[in-house]
């Protein structure tokens, strides 16, 4: 779901070009990116920080990547692999049945933070006894049970 909804629709979409491959080695990786010169790349999880652990190389901010779409990458590893890359990482949170309901944007990012709602989607916070928690509460600051209604 996630290649469908980050790389190949939206690819589609822009009438840009994709490239997927067979499987991920991070010791291609960056070969990969050169050859087929991709300004962006879609990660999950452990991607970036097992791109960050790869010994480093005297060119490494010489790749055409300007933008890295994903979740799951802690803040710390993050803000590293970007200066280490010289690319932005735009972080979104979403499930297959829903798509990608919260994500950031490049003039728009805080640490730690997968995003804003999209404007298609309506966003509820629901607390442990399935009572909806109203925006202004102090509550929505701390954890709770989310609720996404497409």
């Amino acid at each position: 779901m996630n290649a469908q909804c980050l790389t190949t629709i939206t690819a589609l979409l822009a009438e840009g070009q994709v490239v997927l491959s067979d499987k991920f080695s991070a010791t291609r990786f960056w070969d990969e990116i050169h050859k087929y010169q991709a300004t962006q790349f879609n990660y999950l999880g452990a991607v970036i920080p097992i791109l960050a652990k790869q010994p480093e190389k005297p060119n490494e901010l010489d790749n055409p990547v300007r933008i890295a779409f994903g979740a799951g990458c802690p803040q710390s590893v993050m803000d590293y692999f970007e200066k280490r890359f010289g690319l932005k990482c735009m972080e979104g949170f979403g499930m297959t049945e829903i798509g990608i309901p919260v994500h950031t944007t490049l003039y728009d990012r805080r640490p730690g933070s997968c995003g804003k709602p999209l404007p298609i989607y309506e966003i509820r916070l629901f607390d442990d006894d399935d009572n909806e928690v109203p925006w202004e509460s102090p509550e929505r600051s701390s954890s709770g049970r989310k609720s996404l209604l497409p």
